[in-house]
């Protein structure tokens, strides 16, 4: 499956990612997603849905987004803890 990659951070300092299949027009997202990633480049990539394990950011949720929506975001915080 051909996708596009969008790596960003949020105003959190969180590291935010994109992923739209590639014939799905940018112009198509909701607004906020469009606002949140419209200074990035995406970057067209071969992902396989079938093997979660191909990349190290897929997993069920996001396959299962982009097969039923087209597209799915996510930010990924950090967790440290404090003894």
């Amino acid at each position: 499956m051909k996708v596009f990659f969008y790596a960003s951070s949020n105003a959190q300092g969180s590291t935010t990612h994109l992923v739209r299949k590639s014939d799905l027009e940018f112009s198509s997202l909701p607004d906020s997603i469009q606002s949140a990633y419209s200074g990035v480049e995406g970057k067209e990539i071969e992902i396989d849905p079938e093997n979660l394990n191909s990349r190290w950011w897929l997993c069920k949720e996001l396959v299962d987004n982009l097969q039923s929506k087209g597209w799915d975001a996510c930010a990924w915080a950090r967790v440290n803890s404090k003894k």
